[in-house]
């Protein structure tokens, strides 16, 4: 019996951290991996004039950052446009309303004698926010995308400050995992 009582808090655990589960990808555009391995400097391409909504000014600094300290990790060195970077960076953040279901069993008891068992509804729905942060990696002389990186996460029903920072540094680092692309 007090197997299936760790077992169960195990599979709880696995559960509620798979809720939490960062997606994250990555793209190289066709023979820039080569390209790609000979950059050193970048700059930041600033917020494209054409958008229908303003970037949040602390959400731009948090990916600014997060990003800048991770290309530092990795010798890359943040100069300003007219020094003429190997390469540009653009970001840009959204935000999407999201529901699921979620199975509600639980369990009482713990399985200890014959009082063990589930209770609860079968399905809830569960609102929460999906976000996603896309980083561009642009040929300054072509204006091509060379490398894009891509994370999803679920930032919950009401997220902080605090949250989205956190949520931000973690994206910023898996996603920098897989740049420079191998060739």
């Amino acid at each position: 019996m007090r197997t299936k009582s760790a077992l169960a808090v195990a599979l709880l655990g696995l559960l509620l951290s798979a809720c939490s589960t960062m997606k994250v990808s990555s793209t190289t555009a066709p023979g820039a991996a080569q390209k790609i391995q000979r950059f050193h400097t970048y700059a930041w391409l600033p917020e494209p004039e054409n958008q229908a909504t303003r970037r949040d000014p602390f959400l731009e600094q948090q990916v600014m950052h997060a990003v800048d300290r991770e290309l530092a990790t990795k010798g890359y060195q943040r100069v300003d446009t007219s020094a003429h970077p190997d390469f540009d960076l653009g970001w840009i953040a959204t935000t999407k309303d999201m529901t699921r279901e979620e199975d509600t069993y639980g369990l009482y008891g713990f399985g200890w004698g014959p009082y063990g068992g589930a209770f609860g509804t079968p399905e809830a729905t569960v609102h929460y926010t999906e976000g996603t942060l896309i980083l561009d990696a642009v040929d300054p002389t072509s204006k091509q995308i060379v490398w894009r990186g891509q994370a999803q996460a679920d930032l919950g029903s009401n997220p902080t400050g605090s949250d989205a920072e956190k949520k931000v540094n973690d994206a910023a680092h898996k996603m920098l995992a897989q740049f420079p692309p191998k060739p």
